[in-house]
């Protein structure tokens, strides 16, 4: 019964060749893993806001640049600990914030579940 998450609850056939996984789970006598959870590609980053455009926010992280995609029906905010919504409009450039999301791999770019954010 093991959970598998790419931006959505899925299955193992949604894992793609050149995709990450981190799982959570049981080591077994034989080394293997008996996972109970697997989270594929996911991201949790700090990053500043340095743009919004429709339905991607343009992050600043590190020394690096991303591109952060709101996928309508998935991604949330959470301002200042409060209640999860979808309701993006209190995210302001310049800000920091905190997401959770899938990175696209071999791209710079992230769908986003979660962004956390001081209104």
């Amino acid at each position: 019964a093991t959970s598998v998450w790419k931006l959505h609850p899925t299955s193992l056939k949604s894992v793609d060749v050149g995709d990450g996984l981190y799982a959570r789970g049981v080591r077994m006598a034989d080394g293997s893993l008996a996972a109970d959870a697997v989270w594929v590609n996911i991201v949790n980053l700090h990053a500043e806001l340095t743009a919004i455009g429709h339905n991607v926010l343009h992050l600043r992280h590190g020394h690096g640049h991303l591109r952060g995609h709101v996928v309508p029906g998935t991604t949330a905010a959470v301002y200042d600990n409060g209640p999860a919504t979808s309701d993006l409009s209190a995210l302001r450039v310049g800000s920091h914030i905190q997401f959770i999301g899938a990175w696209r791999p071999g791209t710079d770019d992230v769908d986003i579940a979660t962004v956390f954010a001081g209104r």
